[in-house]
């Protein structure tokens, strides 16, 4: 069974622990649940803040990654200086939006 990267670095076989990448544990993927769909809660201005974000989700149980925006990986700059958005799987929004309120000043019910 693969194991996934908390920061969406990608799956892993079952031996490897820390993600090669990122250096963060590797965790078992979530089951699957067709119903239970990905969706954008917040906005990063960088990858360094995306990835702390998502950590704090993830030390929370909340699976969540981070996407790159804007031209994408051909780009004449690193993909780091883009914003990037923040996802969870729809079912923890509401728990993830109390998580990220110690870091931004989303109010309730406002996505970015």
């Amino acid at each position: 069974m693969a194991k996934q990267c908390p920061n969406g670095d990608g799956e892993f076989d079952d031996w490897v622990v820390r993600c090669p990448k990122c250096g963060e544990r590797l965790i078992d993927p979530p089951p699957p649940d067709h119903h239970d769909v990905p969706q954008q809660i917040a906005i990063a201005p960088n990858e360094a803040i995306a990835g702390m974000w998502v950590s704090a989700l993830n030390g929370e149980g909340i699976v969540a990654f981070a996407r790159p925006l804007g031209p994408g990986f051909g780009a004449w700059a690193s993909v780091a200086t883009f914003e990037h958005e923040v996802i969870v799987r729809q079912s923890d929004v509401e728990k993830a939006k109390l998580v990220l309120a110690e870091f931004t000043d989303l109010e309730e019910g406002e996505t970015t």
